[in-house]
């Protein structure tokens, strides 16, 4: 999958090169992360960008199937990270704004594009300001790295 500055996402076949599926979005996104979700068979892309959402799409249809909102300060997202807490069947979708807000969704698996908004659970203000990624640590999911362009920070606060 790749998408553009414009707004259009393609789906690649791998042995012949060739697009295989296109669509123009009004939303740029500056990052992609495929995920196999809890309780299910697919695969879904996570997808951010310069816009306040966190859009949810089918990798082969390039649908969008939900998107995951923000009632607390709604800004762009800078980093995501999308896991399964140990011990548990749910997903959590961890994510930072540009100004530093995380925020932290709790996916069910009965998430799709007929329901109500999908809403942050948790939203905590730190000190951290256009992060590029952030990665939760395996042993240890409570614990993130957040790296920005000039430095990288560990936050051991945020909760999962």
């Amino acid at each position: 999958v790749s998408s553009s500055e414009n707004g259009e996402m393609c789906t690649w076949d791998l042995i012949d090169g060739k697009c295989m599926e296109s669509v123009k979005l009004t939303q740029v996104h500056t990052q992609i992360q495929s995920y196999h979700p809890a309780n299910s068979e697919d695969v879904r892309l996570f997808c951010i960008g310069y816009y306040p959402e966190i859009i949810v799409m089918d990798p082969f249809s390039l649908e969008i199937i939900y998107q995951l909102s923000s009632k607390v300060k709604p800004d762009w997202i800078s980093a995501l990270h999308v896991l399964r807490p140990m011990k548990r069947k749910d997903d959590v979708v961890l994510a930072i704004t540009t100004t530093g807000t995380v925020k932290v969704w709790t996916l069910i698996g009965n998430e799709n594009k007929h329901a109500e908004p999908i809403y942050e659970n948790e939203s905590k203000e730190i000190r951290c300001l256009n992060a590029i990624t952030m990665n939760c640590c395996a042993q240890n999911q409570r614990t993130v790295l957040i790296v920005c362009t000039k430095y990288w920070q560990i936050d051991r606060k945020i909760v999962v």
